[in-house]
């Protein structure tokens, strides 16, 4: 195991094993790899470029470590953008963060942390949401003030060692039944399901909640141990 780079808790753990029926696995940084990379930069207000709203992004996200933070400041600095200065920041896990900037506010964050904090979409906003999403990626939206400018599309790679793993625990290791949680909009995780043949899935999972949702399962009988 050592050799294999696998770290096995003890004996008991390796016997129980065998009696696993079940597999639960989180899909960023697992079936996908854990960096995601920006695709296409949105611009909500005429009045700012792209390489800004990556600019104010990059700054709210910069004491972060987080996949999506590091996804955005990797773009920052290929970009060469000089980022300004943060006064603070008041995150909110799974959803977004806000911080100061002079006398300005920035929230940076998921569709849903926008309507949180009274956001107002546009339609070209929804439209652009919709469309993200109808293609399997996913959305950080981006906020100035009380207005939305812009939005980073995340785009996912699949793990390229992914689909065989899933094929040979499913046909030649007793795993009958296979979900997928995720933290992720629904549209994405599905697709992600889909092309992995995985029939079952959670998404908008947020991190407090997927050990609640794993012993839901186990009490209702749906899964080994």
């Amino acid at each position: 195991g050592a050799q294999a780079g696998v770290l096995i808790k003890d004996a008991e753990a390796l016997e129980r094993m065998a009696r696993v029926d079940t597999l639960i696995v989180d899909k960023t940084g697992t079936l996908t790899s854990d960096l995601p990379h920006i695709g296409k930069i949105h611009v909500f207000d005429l009045d700012y470029r792209s390489s800004e709203i990556l600019k104010l992004a990059a700054a709210a996200e910069y004491k972060q470590s987080h996949p999506v933070a590091r996804a955005i400041l990797k773009e920052a600095k290929k970009q060469k953008l000089a980022l300004p200065d943060i006064d603070e920041s008041d995150v909110k896990v799974g959803y977004g963060l806000k911080v100061t900037m002079g006398d300005q506010l920035i929230r940076v964050g998921s569709v849903r942390f926008m309507k949180m904090e009274g956001i107002t979409l546009p339609p070209r906003a929804e439209q652009a949401v919709e469309a993200c999403h109808q293609e399997g990626h996913s959305q950080v939206c981006v906020a100035l003030n009380e207005k939305l400018i812009g939005a980073l599309e995340m785009h996912a790679t699949v793990r390229p060692e992914a689909h065989q793993v899933i094929h040979t625990l499913r046909d030649h290791h007793n795993i009958k039944h296979m979900y997928i949680i995720s933290g992720d909009h629904e549209a994405p995780t599905k697709r992600l399901a889909e092309e992995l043949g995985i029939k079952h899935y959670f998404a908008e999972t947020l991190p407090q909640n997927k050990a609640e949702l794993i012993k839901q399962l186990q009490q209702e009988g749906k899964m080994v141990c």
